[in-house]
């Protein structure tokens, strides 16, 4: 898309796809995927601290974590 010499809505066309799609990929200066998402993971249902303690009771108690969660 980035090279070619046919129009935003020529090109949008011939792709199937929205022209607004066409002017982003234009103004890119790569082709490559970007990550999308956070930048560092976190559990958005419990705190650090929570988290903590559930791993902790994890790594000590053998049963599966199905059990885990309904001793905690």
């Amino acid at each position: 898309m980035q090279r070619s010499q046919a129009s935003t809505a020529e090109l949008s066309r011939e792709l199937g796809i929205n022209p607004k799609t066409v002017a982003k990929s234009r103004k890119r200066a790569t082709v490559d995927d970007t990550r999308t998402g956070p930048k560092e993971p976190r559990s958005t249902a419990l705190g650090a601290q929570d988290e903590a303690i559930v791993v902790a009771v994890r790594r000590h108690t053998p049963p599966a974590p199905d059990d885990c969660r309904h001793a905690l």
